[in-house]
């Protein structure tokens, strides 16, 4: 029996109908929504294509602290062999380096995760014997940000699979879940060490008739207790159910909650997150087995000691498929639930749609990017000040291929940009993740096809904030302050990050210490804030400006240089 239609599916079946055509188009063309509403126009900084094989595609991107990009997938040549392949860009796109890993005893390797911790890079995907197979048995390699490859290893305790999420603690041991097994595969999760070696591994599978277990997503808390969701099979009959499961850092399972949706039938766990009330969230899909199935949203929440708080389900105005991708959470801990949703059991009518919830589960808003096409979600990432990013692909129901699509929704749901992306073939272009940099800028990543048979890895990069003002990371426990362009003319953009909630002033002090400007910003929550001083008023010379929320406080040095003087 197979399981459930995907996504991804969905997508291919809709990218098999347009594999053929071949329009010449322009590199990226901008669109808006509704010709009465003006949406912010979105800067391409970059987009870089990169070519080592005959088909090249880029399925996971990652940042560092000072800004480089990495990305990683695969490289095939055709009927010889697949590699994985990991290219880091510096913030302006320069390619620093590239690194291809093949393993001599298997011979078919992809690259499925990538992340930077600590200051090296780790890449995760899997290792296979034949080429006849697109799995095979976890792999994790990892680098220093200079390129060179401190180990590899191939766990040869899981076969036919692929890890499908990946973290690494303060201590440097990777942990990674996702599932392995032809034909019955098994949940897997397993915890490596900072030199490559299994520390534990934990297996989970139900037996059931469609021998089908499998984790999508991970997390972790304070703790370093580790929560993974997936799908799972029934015991009795040819349906699945969510699987949600607990385990210490060591690797003892602390819990097992399974959900049957209301009927009864395929339901998954795509995505999980944790808040700092020790709350559990799992977003995924429910299927309804009617005269014409189709799916809904599903989120359940749950507090640390698995006991199922509430569920809420959404199915779409049209009673139609809708197919979750991932969530997020703000500070407040409202959820944000993304998915493609449709208009019909047609995959060419279908739209990337957003939800906010409360943390008690009762709906904010929906909203939705709905193009004269069908338009599909691969992934989402959330910025501290609790801005939606959305990447994917739009395929063009007219019959001009697929483009690359990336949106951005404030916290109210409005929409404030989208772009996409239209390569040189103007056929196939298709984004699979995104991140943020220390810029708040963001990157998006997947491929393109450059020929009638050959793709390349592609990146883009888009500018997303106040060039040159960095972004803090929540956690950060002090008081930041930036301001761009400096000097100034007189009205220079201010970013200022506060670690707790309260009233916020800026000063500007002269060099005799006296305070020549103030600026009140009122009560503000925790995170990174930006406004713009209007100081015309003061003449050419160097100004501290100073930051103060609480008894904190923090200084940058200000020149103002008037062209007028």
């Amino acid at each position: 029996m197979k399981e459930n239609t995907t996504y991804a599916q969905v997508l291919r079946a809709v990218q098999n109908k347009h594999q053929e055509l071949s329009i010449t188009g322009m590199f990226v063309c901008w669109l808006l929504l509704f010709p009465m509403t003006g949406f912010a126009q979105i800067d391409t900084l970059w987009t870089r294509a990169y070519e080592a094989g005959a088909w090249d595609e880029s399925f996971a991107v990652a940042s560092d602290t000072t800004g480089n990009i990495y990305i990683t997938g695969s490289s095939y040549v055709w009927g010889t062999s697949c590699d994985i392949i990991t290219v880091k860009y510096s913030p302006d796109g320069e390619e620093l380096w590239s690194k291809i890993y093949s393993n001599t005893l298997y011979g078919w390797e992809e690259g499925k995760l990538i992340t930077c911790a600590n200051g090296y890079v780790y890449v995760a995907g899997y290792s296979a014997q034949s080429t006849s197979t697109s799995l095979g048995q976890f792999a994790l390699v990892k680098y220093t940000e200079a390129g060179d490859s401190l180990w590899s290893n191939v766990y040869t305790n899981t076969y036919e699979g692929e890890p499908t999420a990946m973290q690494v603690d303060a201590q440097g041991n990777v942990i990674l879940s996702g599932y392995d097994g032809s034909t019955s595969s098994d949940c897997v999760t397993m915890k490596i060490d900072n030199l490559g070696n299994q520390i534990w591994m934990s297996s989970y599978s139900n037996a059931g008739p469609n021998d089908v277990d499998k984790l999508w997503d991970m997390c972790t808390d304070a703790n370093g207790n580790i929560y993974v969701t997936g799908m799972s099979d029934d015991e009795t009959n040819f349906y699945i159910d969510i699987i949600t499961i607990k385990y210490k850092p060591n690797g003892d399972t602390v819990w097992t909650r399974r959900f049957n949706g209301p009927s009864n039938y395929f339901d998954q766990g795509r995505s999980i997150r944790y808040d700092n009330q020790e709350h559990v969230y799992v977003g995924g899909s429910t299927a309804y087995n009617g005269g014409s199935p189709w799916n809904d949203f599903i989120l359940l929440k749950y507090d640390t000691s698995g006991t199922l708080i509430w569920q809420k389900q959404f199915d779409n105005p049209y009673h139609s498929f809708d197919e979750f991708v991932g969530l997020e959470l703000d500070a407040a801990g409202n959820i944000y639930a993304m998915g493609t949703g449709a208009k019909s059991n047609n995959v060419e009518t279908n739209y990337i749609q957003l939800i906010k919830y409360t943390p008690a589960g009762d709906t904010l808003w929906t909203s939705r990017l709905d193009l004269p096409s069908s338009d599909f979600g691969a992934a989402m990432t959330m910025d501290d000040a609790a801005n939606i990013y959305i990447t994917g692909q739009t395929v063009n129901t007219a019959g001009q291929g697929i483009n690359g699509l990336t949106c951005k929704f404030d916290s109210s749901g409005t929409l404030i940009w989208y772009a996409e992306f239209n390569g040189t073939l103007n056929n196939e272009d298709e984004f699979f993740a995104l991140t943020l940099d220390r810029w708040n800028d963001l990157i998006v990543t997947g491929r393109t096809k450059n020929d009638s048979t050959v793709m390349d890895m592609s990146t883009v990069k888009y500018r997303n904030s106040t060039s040159g003002i960095p972004l803090i990371k929540s956690g950060d426990t002090g008081l930041h302050i930036s301001t761009y362009p400096n000097p100034s003319t007189g009205s220079p953009f201010v970013t200022y990050y506060i670690p707790e909630p309260g009233n916020v002033v800026l000063r500007i002090i002269d060099l005799s210490g006296r305070e020549v400007h103030r600026s009140d910003q009122g009560f503000n929550l925790p995170g990174n804030h930006t406004t713009t001083l209007q100081l015309s008023e003061l003449k050419t010379g160097v100004y501290s400006l100073q930051l103060e929320s609480g008894s904190k406080q923090a200084l940058t040095r200000i020149i103002l240089k008037k062209q007028t003087e």
